[in-house]
């Protein structure tokens, strides 16, 4: 018996220290040097965590405990040990199932302890080790399956611990804001950027590291274009060098920014033609987009912000198309909007916020529609809204805020369908609604607020629209005759013209179903018969010639008739049955 106990505590000693043995499948958080130093106590014989492995905590100083550890199956995060100066302790480890972050160790200086491991399934994710100066200790990491993002490591000088990388295995590369970093040129950096397999973000670290076209020539190699992007041109240098870096390239993959205050020109860029993503020119020096005239097409969203130098946008001849948002925020030099002259299509929202100086504008004339919202917000000297003549519907809201200068909104006499809301607030100077008379449909909502000289509402299509609204309707703190709905309604009946107490034309019978008659009283001059629907579009007109009307056309539903004469006009509702 005494022989078999002896046999059984040796087996057990043997199962325990001879083969690797896994444990916490849900993981395990390491938040004080003691949890690291218990752990072998704590889960005897563990080489493998099979779940998450969490990191953190101000009084780690070593990893020592975990010197057993030989693979993790989930996640490794290493972040926020204010104490901790090496990785030793993990120089066992081979394999790590998930992502691995190291983040926010500010006393670190390389990543040896890390020297035999070889893969990672998921990113790798070393960002704001203020101490960090390479990244030794990788030099046996061979895949990661995931991202590389090396970001913010301020004292960060070479990254030539990820030379042996399969750069097949990487999916994405992102290497920005380490100040110090000017050597890129790792082998496996140098082949991924030949051939990327996703989109690519190097920016605002040294010359040299500062944008992939930098890293190529380090390399040796040459990029004609990066497939799936990006572009970050944060230098003039890197404007006047566009076409060395990136030969015969003219279509541009992904996002293309454009920002620095040291750019005072675009002429570099004159090969493009079309942007298969988003463009942003922002915070430069530039006076107009002179450089962009090949530009045909963008995309995706185009947004021009903060250029405080920015006078004139010309430079966008060939110009046609915005496939989702074109804002222009912020650019408090710029006047108007000339040099858009051959935009025919905005695919989403057209915006104008903050642009203290723009007076008018113009400069849209072939463009005949805007997908989503028309916004127009805050620019205090606007008056002039004459490039919007072509425009005859807009997707979604129109939406006018804080236009100090705005009197009316003349030039705006094309749009004839607003997709859900008509929104005009506090526009200080704005008297009247003149200019969208010809409103025909609002999908939803009315809001007219704020507005403190807005005398005159009652335009046609605002009337129309109050005798059969969509949606909600507010109407307050304008000037009186339009400080409330029942003031507009009443300005409305004020212009239907009446010669007795008698209404001035009737309809019978209503409901109907093939014709109606309409008797009219004391008019005796020429009478057009306007039919609108629900969503306020016009489905008839007819020049009256008799009393009689056939309306076995319309379709079943509630109308508007409007009955137009020398004499006045009377809105009545109608149903079809």
């Amino acid at each position: 018996m005494k022989k078999l106990t002896s046999l059984f505590a040796l087996l057990l000693l043997f199962s325990t220290s001879g083969f690797s043995q896994g444990c916490l499948p849900e993981g395990i958080g390491f938040f004080s040097q003691d949890s690291i130093d218990n752990f072998q106590t704590n889960y005897p014989g563990c080489t493998e965590i099979e779940g998450n492995v969490i990191i953190s905590g101000g009084n780690i100083k070593n990893l020592s405990g975990l010197n057993l550890l030989e693979a993790i199956g989930g996640e490794l995060f290493i972040a926020y040990c204010d104490s901790l100066i090496s990785l030793n302790g993990l120089n066992n480890l081979t394999s790590i199932g998930g992502n691995v972050d190291l983040s926010a160790n500010p006393r670190l200086k390389d990543l040896i302890g890390l020297d035999n491991l070889t893969s990672i399934n998921g990113y790798l994710w070393i960002e704001y080790n203020d101490s960090l100066q390479s990244l030794d200790g990788l030099e046996g990491l061979t895949a990661i399956n995931g991202k590389i993002q090396i970001a913010g490591n301020t004292r960060l000088t070479n990254i030539e611990g990820l030379s042996n990388i399969d750069p097949n295995s990487i999916t994405n590369l992102l290497i920005l804001e380490n100040s110090s970093l000017a050597d890129c040129n790792a082998q496996s950096i140098c082949d991924y950027i030949t051939n990327p397999t996703g989109t690519i973000d190097i920016m605002n670290n040294l010359p040299g590291c500062n944008c992939p076209g930098e890293i190529a020539i380090n390399c040796g190699v040459v990029i004609p274009c990066l497939p799936y992007g990006n572009y970050h041109l944060n230098h003039q240098y890197q404007i006047d060098s566009f076409s060395t870096y990136y030969p015969d390239c003219i279509t541009l993959n992904g996002q293309v920014k454009i920002t620095g205050s040291d750019i005072t020109n675009l002429n570099g860029l004159n090969l493009i033609t079309s942007i298969n993503g988003s463009l942003v020119v922002s915070e430069t020096s530039i006076s107009s987009l002179e450089g962009l005239g090949a530009l045909d097409s963008i995309s995706g969203y185009f947004d021009i912000a903060l250029n405080n130098n920015l006078i004139s946008v010309e430079g966008l001849d060939n110009l046609k198309f915005v496939g989702q948002d074109l804002d222009i925020i912020q650019n408090h030099q710029l006047e108007n909007f000339e040099g858009f002259n051959s935009l025919t299509r905005v695919g989403s929202f057209l915006r104008f916020w903050y642009n203290s100086n723009l007076k008018s504008i113009r400069g849209f004339s072939y463009l005949s529609s805007v997908d989503g919202n028309l916004w127009i917000e805050s620019n205090s000297d606007l008056t002039d809204l004459s490039g919007f003549a072509n425009v005859d519907s807009v997707g979604e809201q129109l939406y006018f805020r804080g236009n100090a200068s705005l009197k009316d909104f003349s030039g705006l006499g094309s749009i004839s369908v607003v997709g859900t809301n008509v929104i005009l607030i506090n526009n200080d100077s704005l008297l009247s609604l003149d200019g969208l008379n010809n409103l025909y449909s609002v999908g939803q909502d009315l809001v007219i607020i704020d507005n403190q000289l807005l005398s005159t509402c009652d335009v046609e299509s605002v009337c129309a629209y109050l005798s059969s609204p969509n949606g909600y309707v507010s109407v307050h703190d304008n000037a009186p005759g339009c400080n409330s709905q029942a003031e507009i309604e009443a300005a409305c009946l004020v212009g239907v013209s009446e010669l007795s107490d008698k209404p001035l034309v009737s309809i019978y019978p209503n409901p109907a179903s093939d014709f109606i008659s309409i008797n009219e009283i004391g008019l005796n001059n020429e009478i057009s018969v306007i039919f609108y629907n629900q969503l306020g579009l016009i489905t008839s007109t007819i020049e009256l010639t008799s009393d009689r009307v056939d309306i076995s056309h319309l379709e079943k539903g509630i109308y508007i008739v409007e009955i137009k004469s020398n004499s006045g006009v009377s809105r009545q509702k109608f149903i079809k049955n």
